[in-house]
């Protein structure tokens, strides 16, 4: 079996103007919503897609540092390279649209303080 986790975490601060910024762990200063919305974007296009196969599944899951603030959504890749899971209500080849509507939901409920991580989790039987 393989496995390969692809994880994004970031504190979440506060800014002068009283927007949330992202302080990404591998970074130095911390990094705007935008910013932070193009990383996910960036790791799922040039790192998880990258690594996906016929039959693999991908769970992306979203969490906080909260009780009970965590968020899993599985696919399965079909021979034909469309997705299929809980995740989506039909078929398709481009997850892009979900990842980000999904992430945009979920952001919007973190506050400065929390600690924000997103996790894409590949498996191959």
């Amino acid at each position: 079996m393989f496995e390969a986790f692809f994880r994004t975490t970031a504190l979440v601060e506060s800014d002068e103007q009283g927007q949330c910024t992202f302080k990404v762990y591998e970074r130095r200063e911390p990094i705007s919503e935008h910013a932070f919305s193009a990383l996910i974007k960036t790791t799922y296009e040039q790192q998880v897609l990258q690594t996906l196969q016929i039959g693999d599944d991908v769970t992306m899951i979203l969490h906080v540092n909260m009780p009970n603030h965590e968020l899993e959504k599985t696919v399965h890749v079909r021979e034909d390279r469309q997705f299929e899971g809980d995740w989506v209500s039909e078929p398709t080849s481009d997850l892009l649209p979900l990842i980000s509507s999904t992430y945009e939901h979920f952001q919007r409920q973190v506050i400065p303080g929390n600690v924000f991580t997103i996790t894409f989790h590949v498996q191959r039987p």
